[in-house]
């Protein structure tokens, strides 16, 4: 059996990332951030593995893992590149990470740029391929229409740091550059600080709003698989990134940008020709690729395989 260690908080991506997969038969352990006794995890049949879902924080669940991997076979799944912690100064985690690979604890990325930042550094991991359940937007959320039809970006968070790693400097540059105020919409945060529209929505009302955008579009620096991105071409949304990390493992058809110049021109010519064939075609192509590669069915299956080599 598999089982899946949440040491994020709030439940967020990562827990609805997740979540699904208890369909598959992979149930969930959540720990919230203050959790320090672990005792109920070690009556798990012995021939449990554990995968805990880390990004490199500094979590009591995180410190606790060594005791986990005594007993069964554990693997940590980072969702953030060593680039990533090593920008937000993450040293221990990394230290850390190295230490309980050394001891028998593998170690699962989304994508292959993490995989070969990680044999940079002596580490083998397994590239397991992410993936969604289908989207289904049943209500119609008519309060949200001032929200609609917009060229949406998204942040979770509003430290600078997170902000400058999102490049939310750079999205505020090109809106400002061309007059795009009222076209704006950042999600996820609230920022009191710029005259450009952000909040926080839950993420139905996020999906309706994504459905019902322009584009989605993201300047992020550092990205090990944008899964807003994923839901954007569910939705058959124009989708718009700049070139980083897992960016290439994510987005297979059309537009991903080397750098600021590319984004500008691109994301004006989407906007302009938005029903052009060319560009629906590039939609639709994502679509299929989506559906095809990051189904929660494909998703469940990676996971297992790769429980079946470790158990092999």
């Amino acid at each position: 059996m598999i089982v899946h260690i949440i040491e994020h908080y709030p439940k967020g991506t990562i827990y609805n990332l997740i979540k699904p997969l208890m369909k598959y038969g992979q149930p969930i352990v959540y720990t919230p951030e203050d959790t320090k006794d672990i005792t109920d995890l070690l009556y798990f049949p012995d021939d449990t593995i554990f995968i805990l879902h880390v990004t490199g924080r500094e979590l009591p669940i995180f410190n606790n893992i060594e005791r986990i991997a005594n007993k069964y076979k554990c693997a940590m799944f980072l969702h953030v590149s060593i680039a990533y912690m090593e920008f937000q100064k993450r040293f221990k985690a990394i230290e850390r990470i190295a230490y309980l690979y050394r001891t028998g604890v593998k170690l699962l990325v989304p994508c292959n740029s993490i995989q070969k930042q990680l044999l940079s550094k002596n580490l083998k991991s397994y590239v397991i391929q992410l993936g969604i359940s289908d989207i289904d937007i049943h209500r119609n959320y008519n309060y949200l229409l001032p929200y609609c039809g917009k060229v949406v970006t998204c942040c979770s968070e509003n430290t600078l740091q997170y902000l400058y790693a999102k490049g939310i400097d750079c999205y505020l540059k090109f809106i400002k550059e061309n007059d795009m105020l009222s076209d704006a919409l950042i999600v996820g945060t609230s920022l009191s600080d710029t005259s450009i529209p952000s909040k926080r929505f839950t993420h139905d009302e996020f999906l309706f709003i994504l459905q019902n955008s322009k584009a989605y579009i993201q300047f992020s620096r550092f990205d090990s698989y944008n899964l807003t991105a994923v839901e954007a071409k569910r939705l058959r949304i124009p989708v718009i990134l700049l070139e980083c990390e897992g960016i290439s493992d994510n987005i297979k058809y059309g537009y991903v940008c080397k750098d600021f110049a590319e984004m500008n021109l691109t994301i004006k010519e989407v906007l302009s020709c938005h029903h052009s064939s060319s560009i629906n075609q590039v939609i639709e192509q994502n679509y299929i690729d989506s559906i095809r590669r990051e189904s929660l069915l494909s998703f469940a299956k990676s996971i297992q395989r790769w429980g079946n080599n470790v158990c092999s």
